[in-house]
């Protein structure tokens, strides 16, 4: 019987298969966009909550289409964060026929885990450093004689910017076991030059947070666990790595001998 994966398939059924796989996404990001867009106004005054409940105001319109804009881009943002995981694999399934079987398994399992870290760093960003950094912005922060008025553009700005780059940072530990998988980046080169790593996690700590020592450190503190536990993970593959060679070197000196 002919395993599907081998079929032979000219560079125009490629290109097909591509389009109907980047339609079949858009598509589920169209759903769960209109899906979200019945609730956005629910859904905007729960992320509004944090703002309103330290200032006590409501925030303003730049122009008059602002709220529109706004609760589209909202709709669009939540549809494509509820359909990421989909979309993922949908365009994915698109390399997987010229993939090893283990292969492919492992990349699932990569885009898996991808989805879930960026996930986590969303929740982890509304949960622990988006109230704070709220508080850092709109009271600690504030000069005398201001009032913390912004506007509802800006305020969603500044909300994504947080978020999504708290999810994207979140990828840091998968891609060092991917690279360590790969014997990209080694253990001994993290051994080497840890320092310079945890320099670079401040830093980009810093970078996806309003810049407040608080927000940066809670940033900083799971990216640094994340990274240890990752630096271990590619230890482990290394140590399993050199277990096999060494197994399968044994095995081809006794074959050898017995000739």
């Amino acid at each position: 019987m002919v395993d599907p994966r081998e079929k032979v398939m000219s560079l125009g059924d490629h290109l097909e298969e591509l389009r109907k796989r980047i339609l079949i996404s858009l598509a589920i990001v169209a759903v769960c966009s209109i899906g979200a867009g019945f609730f956005v106004t629910e859904i905007h005054r729960y992320i509004s909550a944090p703002y309103t409940a330290i200032t006590g105001l409501n925030m303003t319109l730049g122009s008059a289409m602002d709220a529109l804009n706004t609760m589209i881009i909202l709709s669009i943002a939540i549809g494509l964060t509820i359909g990421l995981p989909l979309v993922f694999f949908v365009l994915f399934e698109f390399i997987t026929p010229a993939l090893e079987r283990k292969t492919a398994f492992l990349s699932r399992l990569s885009v898996g885990f991808s989805c879930i870290l960026f996930w986590s760093g969303v929740a982890f960003c509304w949960f622990f450093i988006f109230p704070i950094s709220v508080q850092m912005m709109f009271k600690f922060l504030l000069p005398p004689n201001t009032q913390a008025l912004i506007s509802l553009d800006k305020y969603y700005s500044f909300f994504f910017i947080l978020h999504i780059g708290t999810g994207v940072t979140f990828q840091i530990p998968l891609i060092i076991v991917v690279l360590g998988g790969l014997g990209v980046v080694k253990f001994q080169m993290h051994v080497k030059s840890w320092r310079f790593v945890i320099l670079g996690l401040l830093f980009i700590a810093m970078a996806v947070t309003p810049g407040d020592p608080v927000s940066m450190f809670i940033v900083a503190g799971p990216l640094l666990v994340f990274y240890l536990l990752a630096v271990a993970i590619v230890y482990l593959i290394e140590k399993t790595r050199s277990r096999r060679e060494a197994e399968e070197e044994a095995e081809a000196a006794r074959a050898a001998a017995s000739w």
